[in-house]
């Protein structure tokens, strides 16, 4: 991969740019997309989401199993804590993989 940089005012060269081989270890080269944002914003949300749907089913199984009111309530909130947790892992854990 060749980046194209424009010299040093001091540099004695004429050109307008030159070529540099590689990057070097300790520079990052980031790619970024300009929807990049709007996908994160959407992963999150996304994710927020199926959190609740899932907390929602456990406080109404919950409640169906003959809980009282304050516990269907309790375990709704562990569950979404959990699935919100698991969820994030698991999206780390891909862009990870893809990057």
């Amino acid at each position: 991969m060749f980046i194209f940089v424009r010299p040093h005012p001091a540099a004695h060269s004429n050109r307008q740019c030159h070529r540099i081989a590689s990057v070097h270890a300790d520079e990052e080269f980031v790619v970024t997309s300009p929807y990049t944002a709007v996908i994160a914003v959407l992963a999150v949300a996304v994710a927020v989401t199926v959190a609740l749907l899932v907390a929602v089913l456990a406080g109404l199984l919950a409640r169906a199993d003959g809980a009282s009111h304050a516990t269907a309530i309790s375990r709704g909130g562990m569950t979404f804590a959990t699935t919100l947790t698991l969820v994030a892992l698991v999206v780390t854990t891909v862009a990870e993989l893809l990057t």
